[in-house]
């Protein structure tokens, strides 16, 4: 019998090629600056044909109204605010929603600011949340980790633009 995972990491898939590429220097914002207020707008690299996926990390993290909903199923007490992603061109806007996980040090102890070598989930660090992230260092990207029944439940809604991997646990 193989080995049954309880937590992954989600992230971007680099599969899909042509996802929104939010231009900050356009928007007024930075990639430390996630969006503030209620609502935020930012402009995307007009492309021909934008494939507007359930789940971006850069520059900060932007998920689909469907995965959001997913989300609050399991932690009513995210706090999302909306963003519009504006094409100029094509004159089109979508809404996604930037979600403020709460951080979690999950992972054992390690050397200075490296990255743990193998990722391990200690499991009695992690609250009974369902989705939240782990943030190294503020140079690094956050590594965003989902319990397996989130992830059950966003893949039997067909949602798509991210990649699980397993994490084991302790």
């Amino acid at each position: 019998m193989g080995l049954v995972y309880k937590y992954f990491q989600i992230s971007s898939d680099n599969r899909v090629a042509n996802t929104p590429v939010p231009l900050l220097e356009k928007s007024g914002g930075t990639k430390d600056n996630a969006p503030q207020g209620e609502m935020a707008q930012l402009y995307v690299k007009d492309s021909f044909s934008i494939e507007y996926v359930d789940f971006i990390e850069y520059p900060f993290l932007l998920v689909s109204d469907d995965f959001r909903r997913a989300a609050m199923l399991y932690n009513k007490e995210l706090d999302c605010r909306a963003v519009v992603l504006t094409e100029k061109e094509a004159c089109s806007q979508t809404v996604y929603w930037h979600i403020d996980l709460p951080k979690t040090d999950c992972f054992p102890a390690r050397k200075g600011n490296s990255m743990p070598a193998n990722k391990i989930v200690d499991t009695s660090k992690t609250g009974g949340l369902s989705f939240f992230k782990y943030n190294m260092s503020k140079y690094l990207s956050p590594i965003y980790v989902i319990r397996l029944d989130f992830a059950e439940s966003i893949l039997r809604r067909r949602l798509v633009g991210f990649k699980l991997v397993g994490l084991e646990h302790v």
